[in-house]
């Protein structure tokens, strides 16, 4: 079996490094895989240096016209059996709308939870023989749009354990970020968007300092959103104590040094980085959003908190903080959580599963 993957993000994470750990995975389920992606990402180095059939090309984003004609030039080369398409910007159209035309069975990758409008959603999604979302909250999400239940599978995201790296030796982990070695660690590790809720973790934390005063805010990421954030920084005069170290390619190995993962979104699909700090054993505070939920599980591995409450991530922070007992439980339940229902076999497994299906119609 022959599948084209579209991946057009330009980062390796979230979305594009689950497409890596599919590539990688396939080959077990008598899977080929061919990648179509953008000649500047991330992905492009990381399948040429491993030896994956790529396909790359120049692509300008949701508006691109171009697109259908370069996945077509591609499906006319290497005669897919299966396209999968598994980003937006755009290409969840378009890809679509060009295997449709080709004839060639078409899945779609469904990562995150915000609603559509229904004609949207009869129009796009009814291009594609399947849909496979990321969790269950986007499941939902697609049915109450009118998309029927048969055509949707629940196949979470997951991590392979076992390449995980080793952690930063502490010494250097904390030199490199200027913590001194009394202080706590609160981290985020999330884009630098609005929907991301990064400001309601801020509006908390004047007032957990007052009780906690010896913490550092770490704030991974990157996007349209980091102006914003500095000057609200300022404004609170949080700087000495919050920094934006942009977006950090080894963060797992970051991970095992963070005292409190805090993740406020307002819309999440699942949240990959929830299950890279849970298998380190890091303690969350998360919004109930989307598919957080399946991830963190309230009182067991973390924390839930209203969306967009700053005053729920205060108390909860200030919790968490004054009782590390606590906090330590609730990471070694999210470590055996992430091994337990989490790895990348059974993604991989239900992926190759929609593929036969699609093809044993």
């Amino acid at each position: 079996m022959k599948v084209l993957h579209i991946e057009t993000g330009r980062n390796l994470y979230g979305g594009a490094q689950q497409v890596m750990f599919l590539l990688r995975n396939l080959p077990k389920y008598d899977v080929e895989s061919h990648l179509f992606c953008d000649q500047g990402s991330s992905i492009l180095k990381a399948c040429e240096a491993e030896g994956f059939p790529t396909h790359a090309f120049p692509i300008a984003g949701d508006l691109d016209l171009s697109l259908p004609f370069k996945i077509s030039k591609v499906c006319k080369s290497i005669q897919p059996d299966i396209i999968h398409v598994h980003s937006r910007r755009g290409v969840d159209y378009w890809g679509g709308w060009i295997a449709k035309r080709l004839d060639i069975p078409c899945v779609l990758s469904r990562r995150v939870d915000n609603p559509e409008p229904r004609w949207l959603a009869k129009t796009k999604y009814g291009m594609y023989s399947h849909v496979i979302t990321i969790s269950d909250g986007i499941r939902q999400v697609l049915i109450s749009e009118g998309v029927p239940q048969q055509d949707i599978t629940l196949v979470r995201s997951a991590l392979e354990l076992d390449s995980y790296p080793s952690p930063l030796p502490v010494k250097d982990f904390r030199n490199r970020f200027g913590i001194r070695e009394d202080h706590k660690v609160i981290a985020c590790a999330a884009q630098l968007i609005e929907r991301k809720g990064h400001r309601f973790l801020l509006n908390a934390l004047p007032e957990v300092l007052k009780q906690h005063p010896k913490i550092q805010v770490l704030l991974f990421g990157k996007g349209k959103e980091l102006q914003s954030l500095q000057n609200q920084v300022s404004e609170l005069n949080l700087h000495t104590m919050v920094q934006f170290p942009g977006f950090a390619e080894d963060i797992k190995s970051i991970y095992p040094h963070v005292d409190i993962l805090v993740h406020p979104a307002l819309m999440e699909g699942l949240g990959v980085a929830l299950i890279e700090a849970s298998y380190a054993g890091v303690p969350i505070i998360a919004a109930r959003a989307g598919g957080i939920p399946e991830i963190v599980r309230d009182q067991k591995n973390g924390l839930l908190v209203p969306p967009g409450d700053s005053d729920a991530i205060r108390d909860a922070m200030i919790q968490l903080l004054g009782n590390p007992v606590f906090a330590k439980e609730l990471g070694n339940y999210g470590r055996t959580l992430a091994k337990e229902e989490f790895s990348v076999d059974p993604m991989a497994a239900g992926n190759a599963q929609v593929y036969r299906s699609i093809l044993n119609r």
